[in-house]
């Protein structure tokens, strides 16, 4: 999450407001999840039908093919700007909710951030292995 964005002021705020607005912030991430996944379905559906109608129009020659992977293309492309649009919302409402999830909550839930172990690449892994 980026360091620069302000945290939401709720010192002003009653316990009974803290808690409505942890419940709405994590409502609202949460929401903005499952949106996350309708969408990134619908570009999966438009990405599919754009890779099989290029398979089938290949074998025909012609033009279609290349307006079929042009329309594969900017799919895909709008699909990583719709990627990075929903994880600015997501931290957005993660920011909203680290601000006032220890003063309802008594322990951090989502500011607790453990750093996780990295699991070596695939071709990271295939490239170690190549050397010995």
């Amino acid at each position: 999450m980026s360091a620069e964005r302000r945290k939401l002021d709720v010192s002003k705020a009653t316990e009974c407001q803290k808690k409505e607005i942890l419940k709405y912030a994590s409502d609202t991430r949460r929401f903005e999840i499952e949106r996350f996944w309708h969408r990134s379905l619908f570009f999966w559906g438009f990405i599919s039908v754009a890779f099989v109608a290029y398979s089938q129009l290949a074998k025909n020659g012609g033009s279609l093919p290349f307006y079929m992977a042009c329309f594969g293309s900017v799919c895909s492309f709008a699909w990583t700007l719709q990627n990075r649009g929903s994880k600015y919302w997501q931290e957005a409402w993660e920011q909203k909710v680290e601000s006032v999830e220890d003063a309802v909550l008594g322990a951090p839930l989502f500011s607790n951030h453990e750093p996780l172990q990295p699991n070596p690449h695939f071709s990271q892994v295939h490239c170690r292995l190549r050397r010995r």
